[in-house]
């Protein structure tokens, strides 16, 4: 956990560069930055990540990687660092798990969403709209 709180110290200190070059890259590498940098945090502050979250900083982290790989080395070492970052959080807590949790989530909302139909498109539900 020490090796992860001073990586972290570290990027906080240099700040998301700017990559004025290729306004596109700047963008995607930024909302990526703005994305990550708080589930690391919240890992962290309370030393565990919520389901969502893991899956959150999962697809991030997928994206930086292959975000680099397209960069052919035009991205700062700063977003290297955050991919490295990134991983040593995800070895860290349970990411099948997380996946298996978030979708099971997602499917009894969607279960929940359809099974009132019926009420929403009810006569009684029209006339309470009226």
């Amino acid at each position: 956990m020490r090796k992860i709180t001073r990586m972290w110290e570290s990027l906080k200190e240099a700040g998301c560069p700017n990559l004025r070059d290729d306004v596109e890259l700047e963008f995607r590498s930024a909302l990526l930055d703005f994305y990550i940098m708080p589930c690391i945090e919240e890992f962290i502050v309370c030393g565990t990540l919520s389901p969502s979250t893991i899956v959150h900083l999962r697809n991030c982290k997928r994206n930086l990687a292959s975000l680099l790989k397209k960069s052919n080395g035009a991205i700062p070492y700063y977003f290297e660092q955050l991919l490295m970052l990134s991983r040593k959080v995800l070895r860290r807590v349970k990411v099948k798990e997380a996946l298996l949790v978030v979708a099971h989530e997602a499917e009894r909302e969607m279960e929940r969403f359809f099974s009132s139909s019926d009420d929403f498109f009810s006569v009684k539900s029209e006339n309470s709209y009226h």
